[in-house]
């Protein structure tokens, strides 16, 4: 249930953005994963700022709906998060984030976790009965300036799982401070 009630106020706090089309090359904003594809419509950022020798944004990418921080579902089929970590640390700075579990990071962009949740259980909503993902491989490239990034992904996910996307538009970016307590360092900082 806290799982929830984090997801529900994360989601709470994206701001919706519309679709946009390219007139050449059709939709944008999409995403496909295991043969499904999603328009992606509303994004966020939480900014965590500097932690040794990198800068942490945290980015939440779903086709949801902006709901009240109190529900214990949210109206859509898909959430990704992505924890990326850019060289360097007096701002986030755009690139190319590889999955790196080594600890080798010093100087490189890079990200050690990401998780989709996804509607499994066909209700049109994203609750405790769906499946959540956590990434094993794969790369974020993230382009533009603040807040209006692209952010492209090519993620794999347990049973070679494919999720490949992109979305462009404007984030809403929530300034949250240190991600780590002094000295500390989890691996796994996920919020929800």
């Amino acid at each position: 249930m806290k799982k929830l009630l984090y997801l529900a106020c994360m989601v709470g706090l994206i701001g919706a953005t519309s679709c946009k089309k390219d007139d050449e090359n059709g939709p944008v904003n999409q995403t496909t994963f295991d043969g499904k594809a999603y328009t992606i419509k509303s994004s966020m950022v939480q900014d965590y700022g500097s932690w040794d020798g990198h800068y942490n944004y945290d980015f939440y990418l779903s086709d949801a709906t902006v709901l009240d921080s109190q529900a214990d579902e949210l109206d859509g089929k898909i959430l990704i998060y992505l924890e990326l970590f850019s060289a360097g640390e007096e701002r986030f700075q755009t690139g190319t984030f590889n999955f790196d579990v080594t600890g080798e990071v010093d100087g490189k962009n890079y990200f050690n976790y990401a998780e989709l949740v996804y509607d499994s259980n066909n209700n049109s909503k994203l609750d405790e009965g769906d499946t959540w993902l956590e990434a094993t491989a794969g790369k974020v490239t993230v382009s533009g300036t603040s807040p209006n990034y692209t952010v492209s992904y090519d993620l794999t996910f347990p049973n070679n799982k494919k999720l490949v996307g992109s979305y462009t538009g404007t984030h809403q970016i929530y300034e949250v401070g240190s991600a780590y307590p002094e000295g500390e360092r989890s691996s796994k900082k996920r919020l929800f």
